[in-house]
């Protein structure tokens, strides 16, 4: 009756061990990553973005879509021309055009963008 019991008990842990490493497979497969390339304005003397010669730059976005759920994220890193010599923080800029988003650029140029959808 021991060796039942013992038999029965490896059979559920195989068993919940199959079931974690199934979805742990089907959580990942959901996630689909790929890059794309954009212009990110500049920051003109008063503080307004701006696509103007010199100010504006192509950055590289890498997007994640979680195919489960159709939530987007998106990360681009890069350098731009900042003449007003501020940190500066843009809310939702019109340039991004969708979902909610942050571009922060510093005052020697450096630019983050982050979007969420």
């Amino acid at each position: 009756m021991m060796m039942k019991k013992n038999w029965f008990s490896r059979s559920v842990l195989l068993a919940n061990c199959v079931a974690l490493c199934l979805s742990a497979t089907t959580a990942w497969a959901a996630l689909t990553t790929f890059a794309i390339v954009a212009t990110a304005p500049g920051v003109d003397v008063s503080g307004n973005l701006s696509t103007a010669v010199g100010l504006a730059n192509v950055i590289t976005v890498k997007i994640t879509l979680n195919t489960n759920n159709g939530k987007t994220r998106g990360t681009g890193h890069g350098n731009v021309g900042n003449l007003s010599t501020r940190n500066q923080r843009y809310i939702n800029p019109a340039f991004v055009g969708f979902g909610n988003s942050v571009y922060d650029v510093q005052k020697n140029g450096k630019c983050d963008l982050v979007v969420v959808n």
